[in-house]
């Protein structure tokens, strides 16, 4: 597969990661709200933290990476309290596949010359 296609399958995973965090809430209209509130806050620190991790060097980019990495773990912890916790997975899941496939696209393959694409 070529890198052009793993950072589209990159793009896409991470979409939908977003996508089950936000768009499964539970059942009950009050808690399904809370849900997708939670879901869609930690979507945009972790879209955030990602940004600032790529953008920033020193304090902010090891800061970045703290975010990236706590907020899904805090919200692993929120979604099993909340008894849905099978959403918190399914989407970490796939942010894990996502962070696979991109960096299978930025690793270069073996045997190319720097200039080819």
């Amino acid at each position: 597969m070529s890198a052009r296609w793993l950072a589209r399958a990159a793009f896409v995973l991470m979409f939908a990661s977003l996508a089950v965090l936000i768009g499964f809430p539970e059942r009950h209209v009050r808690g399904a709200l809370a849900t997708v509130a939670i879901g869609a806050v930690a979507a945009c620190l972790i879209a955030a933290g990602g940004y600032w991790y790529l953008a920033h060097r020193g304090v902010l980019r090891q800061l970045a990476l703290g975010l990236v990495v706590l907020v899904p773990i805090a919200v692993l912890v929120v979604f099993a309290w909340r008894h849905v916790i099978w959403v918190a997975v399914l989407s970490i899941a796939l942010l894990a596949l996502a962070v696979g496939a991109a960096r299978l696209a930025l690793t270069p393959a073996a045997g190319r010359s720097p200039g080819s694409a």
